[in-house]
């Protein structure tokens, strides 16, 4: 059953208004294009993965297995190796490797 997770990265693409801000030297009166990607877990990332690597993380399906990943604290980052390769490996996965890097590219070649 397909609960919380994602079946696809998280993305939104967003035009903003740049405001002048005399501080850091910047005038306003033009527009920005952001890319957010939120680090969201994604069935299609996990479906890759070696079957040793699923049982180390568990059922996709439970947000508390394997210490919640990647949703990890930002106060506490005291992260192990295998956490900090898992999350280099989706992060990867999700700009490059997937649907989102066409989005990616489409953003910086118009």
């Amino acid at each position: 059953m397909d609960s919380w997770p994602n079946q696809h990265p998280a993305i939104c693409r967003q035009t903003l208004n740049l405001r002048q801000n005399d501080w850091f030297g910047v005038s306003g009166g033009r527009q920005v294009e952001l890319l957010w990607v939120y680090n969201n877990r994604v069935r299609d990332w996990y479906q890759l993965l070696s079957s040793e690597v699923q049982q180390l993380l568990g059922d996709f399906d439970d947000p508390d297995s394997f210490h919640g990943f990647p949703d990890y604290s930002t106060i506490n980052t005291d992260l192990t190796a295998t956490e900090i390769n898992l999350l280099t490996s989706l992060s990867a996965w999700v700009v490059a490797g997937s649907d989102v890097a066409r989005r990616f590219v489409e953003m910086y070649s118009e």
